[in-house]
């Protein structure tokens, strides 16, 4: 995720024909050229799609209601969505390292011009698609199963002789959901008990493997069936969940659902809506013993987990990564939906060019590895 900054696309006017992938770099600067800050980066985008700077926040607020094609068709997006989608990860990258490393990325390539090529536009986006967003819309229902009000069957928060582990080898994902479920026994979200799916935090497969791997690695994480990489939803929470509609905010250490809003207005009726709906949702399951003596006020619904063994908890780093892949596509006023909804034109097109991606990545890994030991 940190600008691994390559990417791949296949340039032909003949879907039967095999070419070999142009290879995408972001331009980096000089040794000795100097700091690049936040704002300058920001200046350098919005300059390329033509907007002006006093008119960043306007634009902002706007792009909303500008709405974006629901997958990375990028001839479809209008700049607006473009700028959204580029200042979101620039504003929400949620790791430090990461943040700096694409502030300067974004800065020297896009006051370069070279983006004016739509083909290496479409490259840049593509893979920055791959990275923030694609990880997390990955929706994945085989540990779907109607759970008791009190997870499996003998099962308590505590007393079970059965440890909370899952196994990361497991390729039929049922360690992963049992787990989860002795852990949350009910939606986090919502607190219903009914149709409970077991959801990753950092998707269980992807188009790109190596994105996945280096997203684990910073969380501190070896795999995606640790039960730190997941939580338990319902049905419907699970969708709009992996649709980036709701995400677990980490405040202050607790763990709290928020919702989406799309509008940048606070005051929406669709949003305050929504968020009314949620409340009494969770006031009815209240009667669940587990969940009685929490609170809830309009803006805060915490996520409450009966284990007290916090190193099973939802990894944090993880939730960080969902709720920045929330933000920044609510910046591109687009609505992500699962791979497998996909539908329309050039529904193949996107996956032949992220599958593209994947290979010269590991083309390119296997060569640096190879290039790092022939130096030694």
């Amino acid at each position: 995720m940190d600008p691994i900054a390559q990417d791949t696309v296949t340039h032909t006017d003949d879907s039967t024909t095999t070419t070999t992938p142009t290879v995408f770099e972001f331009s980096q600067p000089q040794p000795d050229a100097p700091p690049v800050t936040f704002e300058m980066a920001r200046n350098a985008v919005a300059k390329f799609y033509g907007i002006e700077v006093r008119d960043i926040d306007h634009v902002l607020h706007q792009v909303a209601s500008v709405p974006g094609p629901r997958k990375p068709i990028w001839s479809k997006f209008g700049k607006l969505n473009k700028f959204g989608f580029l200042y979101g990860i620039l504003m929400h990258t949620p790791d430090k390292e990461w943040q700096d490393d694409y502030i300067r990325s974004f800065y020297w390539t896009f006051r370069s011009n070279r983006l004016m090529e739509k083909a290496e536009e479409e490259q840049c986006l593509n893979l920055l698609y791959a990275q923030f967003i694609q990880p997390f819309t990955q929706h994945d229902t085989s540990g779907s199963s109607n759970a008791s009000p009190h997870g499996s069957s003998g099962s308590t928060p505590n007393g079970s002789s059965t440890p909370i582990t899952s196994n990361a080898t497991d390729p039929t994902h049922s360690n992963f959901s049992t787990a989860l479920r002795k852990r949350d026994l009910v939606c986090l979200i919502c607190w219903g008990d009914e149709a409970t799916d077991a959801a990753h935090l950092i998707a269980q497969k992807s188009s790109i493997p190596l994105i996945i791997e280096k997203l684990l690695e910073r969380a501190g994480m070896r795999s995606v069936f640790q039960v730190q990489n997941g939580v338990l939803l319902c049905a419907n929470c699970h969708t709009v969940f992996d649709a980036l509609k709701r995400y677990i905010d980490v405040v202050d250490g607790c763990l709290i659902a928020k919702i989406v809003n799309t509008t940048n207005d606070p005051n929406d009726k669709e949003y305050i809506r929504r968020l009314e709906e949620l409340t009494a949702i969770r006031a009815f399951h209240k009667k669940y013993q587990y969940h009685a003596a929490i609170a809830d006020s309009p803006s805060e619904m915490p996520v409450y987990i009966p284990l007290v063994d916090e190193t099973t908890h939802p990894n944090h780093t993880a939730l960080a990564f969902h709720k920045a892949a929330c933000l920044i596509w609510k910046l591109a006023g687009a609505g992500a939906v699962n791979e497998d909804d996909w539908s329309g034109d050039c529904e193949e097109d996107v996956e032949n060019r992220l599958a593209m991606v994947a290979s010269r990545l590991e083309d390119l890994v296997k060569t640096s590895t190879v290039s790092v030991e022939e130096s030694k």
